[in-house]
C-alpha cells in the first residue's frame, strides 16, 4: 500500500509541475525525459508519513525535484516556477 501511495503522490505532483508554462515534469521513474525546461520528479525512499488508510488524517510523501536546462539560467528559470506551483 505505501508503495502504491508514493507512487500516486510523485504522479501528482508531476501533474501540478505540468501546469507551469513550458516545463515537462517526469517521475524519476519514466522514460528519460528530453533536453529544455524539465523537472524531474524522485520519490524519498522509506514509508509515507500518516496513515494511507484515513482519509480525515493528512499524509506527508517527501519527494525531490531536479530541474534541467541546458545552461545555468535555464535551469533558474525552470525552478523559480516550479518553486512557485509546489508553494501554492
Amino acid at each position: 500500500m505505501a508503495l502504491l501511495a508514493t507512487r500516486l503522490m510523485v504522479a501528482a505532483v508531476v501533474t501540478r509541475i505540468g501546469g507551469a508554462s513550458n516545463i515537462t515534469a517526469y517521475n524519476a521513474q519514466g522514460p528519460t525525459p528530453p533536453a529544455g525546461m524539465t523537472c524531474i520528479v524522485y520519490a524519498s525512499p522509506g514509508d509515507p508519513d500518516g496513515v494511507l488508510g484515513d482519509p480525515d488524517r493528512n499524509v506527508s510523501v517527501q519527494f525531490q525535484t531536479t530541474c534541467v536546462g541546458t545552461t545555468p539560467n535555464r535551469r533558474m528559470l525552470t525552478h523559480d516556477p516550479v518553486v512557485a506551483r509546489l508553494n501554492r
